[in-house]
């Protein structure tokens, strides 16, 4: 990731199409749970766990340092508000699950919810953002605030990537 971002909307929009493989995959993990394939399924729901904790909430921190405060002058502040509700909404789901599978929960059917809830969460929210917020951001923007997004998002990957 030494490369920087020239289109700040089109970088987050690939970084949901990672996250809804990786959800893809967790939702068939959790329908695994209760058959045959359960120890493959529990390895898929905990590397999905790990990515989404460390991708996701990266992703969402950059979302609500950067792009939210940037539209917020373009949208309702409903909008806004709302997907920090559901940013909020995510971590919850995650903990859960996280600790529903570090508890080795035998109840087959309360793991496959924290999961499924996860999946839910994840793609309402990807989808409300891509063909939301996403779309608004590049019609009402300025070329100059666009710019600006770029920076903004350029110089907090940088800094990520000089923590690591």
């Amino acid at each position: 990731m030494s490369d920087s971002i020239e289109d700040p909307i089109r970088h987050l929009c690939n970084e949901h199409d990672d996250v809804l493989e990786m959800v893809d995959r967790m939702e068939i993990a959790a329908d695994d749970l209760t058959g045959p394939r359960r120890a493959e399924a529990l390895a898929v729901l905990r590397e999905g766990l790990a990515f989404l904790k460390k991708e996701v909430v990266t992703h969402m921190r950059l979302e609500e340092e950067i792009l939210y405060p940037a539209l917020a002058k373009h949208v309702p502040v409903q909008l806004v508000t709302v997907l920090f509700e559901e940013h909020r909404d995510i971590s919850r789901a995650l903990a859960s699950l996280e600790q529903g599978l570090g508890a080795g929960l035998q109840a087959k059917g309360e793991l496959r919810l924290h999961a499924t809830s996860v999946v839910d969460l994840m793609r309402r929210h990807v989808d409300k953002e891509n063909n939301v917020l996403f779309m608004v951001a590049a019609q009402m923007l300025s070329g100059e605030e666009y710019e600006a997004l770029t920076r903004a998002l350029n110089a907090a990957l940088g800094a990520q990537l000089h923590r690591m």
